[in-house]
């Protein structure tokens, strides 16, 4: 296996440092020449990342058309050879210009193809054990069969907020582990999110003042500590999920999720730039269309920069339920952490988070026990 369909669409957490090459398309900034015309590094990069987003959106496209299973193999197959190529160039970029600004987007490409991926992982590592720019790659070491040795090294950094950084990244990849743990029983998240906090209270006393990277840029490791303890407190399975206005997209009022008591809720945080996010629509119409009538909503959340975006790709794509604008920075995104798209909270009648992050025929499930629990509970 080099690269799958799979990967694609599932590999969240490097997608996140190059997402937003894919999102501007046509629009990646570009670097001047040298005075000689030829290519400066950066202008290799950004030459490369335009083509890497042409590929990936078109790649997209082709598997949202295809009709059939031999027709997805054979997109699949075309795209494979294509994405290796293009992620051994930005190796080769990064390991040219380990100095550059781009150096770890470039390595972040590298680590989402199977031809390239180990290197690419081996050489952060080296290079950048003392450096803080290591730890946009640390959260997909754990998943990775040579992720323990690479952390171990990570642990011995001579630079505190490396190692502080990266038992942070590792106590709240186990805390996102569980959480979006669909089968998991509630008093098994209750024990797993105990010893997470245990582990995270023993490190803010060792690290606090470390720096850490945050949504809104560096901060310190304990503050980033509130923020863990605040979703552990208010946005876990077995919470009520909290109210944030937000703008609904075909009025001039705001609504919240208590709006609904009373309804199964699927709360879909999402961007039309979001090729996953994409590819849920058609199941996501389905499952309206069949619960018709049933005491359900499901509300798409928009985090598109701007709501034109929002609406003009709605004139073209039928999604017949309703839609809130939140924007790429709203205080919904905020409040609710949310770290990819498509983020998705499954809420039951009495606004309890009961289910995080599940899709499809698993989501649809859900909500079809979630309403049979409704039922019973209202014959009560």
């Amino acid at each position: 296996m080099r690269f799958t369909l799979s990967a694609l669409l599932l590999a969240a957490v490097t997608w996140a440092v190059v997402a937003d090459d894919v999102k501007k398309g046509d629009d990646t900034k570009k670097a001047e020449k040298k005075g000689d015309g030829a290519e400066t590094p950066d202008q290799k990069f950004n030459d490369l990342m335009k083509r890497y987003s042409e590929t990936v959106i078109q790649f997209q496209k082709n598997m949202q058309a295809a009709k059939t299973d031999d027709e997805r193999k054979k997109f699949n197959d075309e795209f494979q050879p294509k994405h290796e190529k293009l992620a051994r160039e930005a190796l080769d970029l990064a390991k040219a210009n380990p100095k550059a600004a781009f150096v770890m987007r470039a390595l972040a490409l590298a680590t989402r193809d199977d031809t390239t991926d180990t290197e690419a992982l081996k050489f952060a590592v080296d290079t950048f054990v003392d450096d803080v720019k290591i730890l946009d790659l640390v959260p997909m070491l754990a998943f990775r069969p040579d992720g323990k040795a690479l952390l171990a090294k990570l642990a011995e950094s001579k630079n505190k907020d490396v190692r502080g950084g990266v038992q942070f990244i590792q106590i709240t990849n186990e805390i996102d582990r569980l959480d979006s743990n669909g089968k998991a029983k509630p008093d098994e998240l209750a024990k797993g999110f105990a010893e997470a906090r245990k582990k995270l209270d023993a490190l803010v006393k060792e690290y606090g003042d470390a720096s850490v990277r945050g949504p809104q840029g560096p901060t310190k490791l304990s503050d980033a500590a509130n923020e863990v303890v605040y979703m552990l407190d208010n946005l876990t399975v077995g919470k009520v999920l909290g109210d944030v206005d937000c703008p609904v997209l075909d009025s001039d009022k705001k609504a919240k999720v208590s709006d609904y008591r009373g309804k199964v809720v699927v709360l879909d945080i999402w961007a039309t730039w979001c090729g996953p996010c994409r590819a849920m629509i058609p199941h996501e119409r389905d499952m309206v269309k069949k619960l018709d009538g049933k005491p359900f909503a499901l509300i798409s959340v928009s985090a598109d920069e701007k709501k034109e975006t929002l609406t003009k790709f709605l004139e073209k794509t039928e999604m017949p339920w309703t839609h809130w604008h939140a924007g790429e920075n709203g205080a919904l995104i905020s409040k609710y952490q949310v770290k990819f798209f498509p983020t998705i909270y499954v809420l039951d009648a009495k606004g309890v988070i009961r289910h995080k992050n599940i899709r499809d025929k698993d989501l649809e499930h859900a909500v079809e026990e979630l309403l049979k629990e409704t039922a019973q509970g209202e014959k009560k």
